[in-house]
Formats: structure tokens, sequence, C-alpha cells
């Protein structure tokens, strides 16, 4: 077995993806959490807690907080957690306001969504569908801010919500402005998700907000293709700022 397969399976069983973000990338981003001071960091949709799993890997020391709604993933999150006393897990998803609302159970678990599949996924995933539907609780994070204890803090946000990014950074609005310093956000090329924001609408979001673009992880591609689909993009804050 090639080192290479050595190495990407250690790091699947270790709970993240060496092939998405090679070495250079995770070091990439490792460097950008130290240089802007990054103590928390916020995981929304954490899933089984591959995220902060990975964030563990490259050195990240401080809080975590992930949430995910989804309550076998969150069985498993939780159970990764709980060896870890600066990561908190929370059993609800990020939207624009409070609710209970139905999700898209995915047989992968991580590609779930409240939203449905453009072709471009199924083309990209063909073995990817949804199982079943499962009841949620929403909250804003506007909403749930002040119980978190935000002040003070250099705070990052990851979003990787499989296309209710939308929802998530408006009902964040506030905390956006007053609080987070950096964000990772899922970032799609093309529809995958029916009825989601581009990365142009993101883009733009958030510069409203004195975000700009400062590193990018390539994600979801059509191997059929070869043509890209999402990306991660990491943002902070313009130095003007």
């Amino acid at each position: 077995m090639r080192l290479s397969s050595i190495i990407s399976r250690w790091g699947q069983q270790m709970g993240f993806d060496i092939r998405r973000y090679p070495t250079r990338l995770l070091r990439n981003r490792s460097q950008l959490l130290q240089t802007q001071g990054i103590d928390l960091i916020l995981d929304v949709g954490a899933n089984k807690g591959q995220y902060a799993q990975e964030l563990r890997s490259i050195g990240y020391q401080g809080e975590i907080y992930s949430f995910e709604p989804l309550a076998e993933a969150y069985g498993i999150l939780a159970n990764a957690a709980a060896k870890d006393p600066l990561w908190k897990v929370f059993n609800y998803g990020l939207g624009l306001s409070e609710e209970t609302i139905s999700i898209n159970v995915a047989s992968n678990l991580a590609s779930s969504s409240i939203l449905e599949f453009e072709p471009s996924h199924k083309s990209a995933a063909p073995n990817i569908g949804y199982l079943r539907k499962e009841s949620i609780s929403i909250k804003a994070l506007d909403e749930v801010a002040p119980s978190l204890k935000l002040d003070g803090r250099k705070v990052f946000l990851k979003i990787d919500t499989q296309g209710y990014e939308e929802k998530v950074l408006k009902g964040a609005s506030n905390t956006l402005q007053n609080h987070i310093t950096g964000l990772q956000i899922e970032l799609s090329l093309t529809p995958v998700y029916t009825g989601e924001w581009l990365y142009e609408d993101i883009i733009l979001h958030l510069k409203q907000y004195g975000y700009e673009l400062y590193s990018m992880e390539p994600g979801l591609c059509d191997e059929n293709t070869g043509r890209m689909l999402q990306f991660d993009g990491v943002f902070f804050r313009s130095k003007e700022d």
C-alpha cells in the first residue's frame, strides 16, 4: 500500500479527510487562526465532529462550540467531544430564527440538508441520497450569542450547512457585526442545493460587514467532468475595519 493511501486511511479513522485538505492547506489555515489570535471557534454544521478533530490535528488548542441538529450525528459528536474539556456541543442547528423544521437525512449524514439536491449534486455523488426526514430544532445565532459569552473573544465562525448558509448568516447579523473575527464557509460555484445562495451572494453579503476573502480550500468536485462545484472560503476583517 502506498504511503499516501496509508496516511489517507489514518486520517479518515481520526475523523478528517487528508484528500480534501492537503497538508499545505491545513498549514495555511492553522497560520491564519494563529495570526488572528482566534481563541473560540463556532462549528456550525458539525456533523460527527470531523472539523473540530481536524482543528486539534493542526494544533488549535482553544475552545470549540459545535452545533449539530441531527440525532444520529449528534450522538457521535457528543461522544467525541466528551474527551475534550474545551469542546462543547449543542443539539440544534442555526438559521434565521427559532423554529422546528424538517431536514432530509442523507445516507452519509454529512450531505443532509433542509434543501433538496440539485442535479449537479446527484451527478457528482450518485451514491448519496436522502433516506428519510427528521424534525430538528433551529435557532438564530443572534438569539443564543448572549449565552455563549462572546464578548472579548476572538471568534471564528465555521458554517457548513448544505445550502442553508444564507439563513445562518441572516440570523447572525448582530453577531457578525460585533463578535466575529473571521469565518470559514462553504461556497457553491453552481447550485448544488435548491434555492441556496451562490458564492457571489455570500461574498457580497460578508463584504457589507467588512470581511474579505483570505484563503480558499477545494471542496466537492464532479469527477465525471472535473468541474469543482464547491469550495470553502476563509474570510477575515479588512485591514481598514
